[in-house]
Formats: structure tokens, C-alpha cells, sequence
């Protein structure tokens, strides 16, 4: 089981996909519950300070503290930033910002497509 919870090398394009859309939908779920959490604390702006909290604190206690960035700074940055574009797409359809939306779905698309490369 806890080989889950452990960095792994994903060296196949497929894998390597999946892996990045299951951070995309951790981040979305994180930053969903945060800012549910702040709504309910009437904080300003819950949903951009959820998006803030989450990605900091995934990339310094989940990629940095729990695996000690052990599948490389580069993969936790990678993994970092579909957690950050998850959080950044459910924020932004909330609010209704299409071009927001849009501009996240290229981004990611763009890491998509350079990381399903560099594995084939």
C-alpha cells in the first residue's frame, strides 16, 4: 500500500498522462474543500486563497517533506503545477472566467503534450 504514497518513475506515455491528470483532479479536490473551509469562515476571496494555500503547501510538505522530492525537483514541479492548474480550473469555472478556463486548458495541454513526447 504504501507504495502509492512513494515517488515512481512513470516511464510510459500513458502512465505518465494519468499520472498528471490524477494531480490535476488532487488539486481540484484540495482547492474545492480550502475553499469551501474559507467560504464557511467568511474569508475575502476563498476560492484565489484556497488556489494559494493548497499549491504551496503541496509543494513543501507533500513533494518536499513526505517523498523528499525523490523522483526529482522536476517531477514535483511538474506535479506541483497540475495540482495548481486542477485548483486554477475549478476556481476559475466557478467564477465564470472563460478565458481563464481556457488559458489553463492550453497551459496544461502544452505539458501534456511535451511530457507524452519526452516518453515516446
Amino acid at each position: 500500500m504504501m507504495d502509492l504514497l512513494t515517488p515512481t518513475n512513470h516511464a510510459g506515455a500513458y502512465e505518465w498522462a494519468a499520472v498528471l491528470f490524477a494531480h490535476v483532479t488532487v488539486g481540484l479536490g484540495l482547492v474545492a474543500i480550502v475553499a469551501a473551509l474559507l467560504d464557511w469562515l467568511e474569508a475575502d476571496s476563498p476560492g484565489i486563497v484556497a488556489l494559494h494555500v493548497v499549491t504551496v503547501a503541496y509543494a513543501l510538505v507533500w513533494e518536499g517533506i513526505i517523498q523528499g522530492y525523490g523522483a526529482g525537483f522536476a517531477d514535483a514541479a511538474v506535479d506541483t503545477f497540475a495540482v495548481f492548474i486542477g485548483g486554477l480550473l475549478g476556481v476559475s469555472a466557478w467564477g465564470r472566467r472563460g478565458i481563464a478556463v481556457a488559458a489553463s486548458l492550453l497551459a496544461l495541454a502544452g505539458v501534456l503534450w511535451a511530457g507524452v513526447r519526452a516518453r515516446k
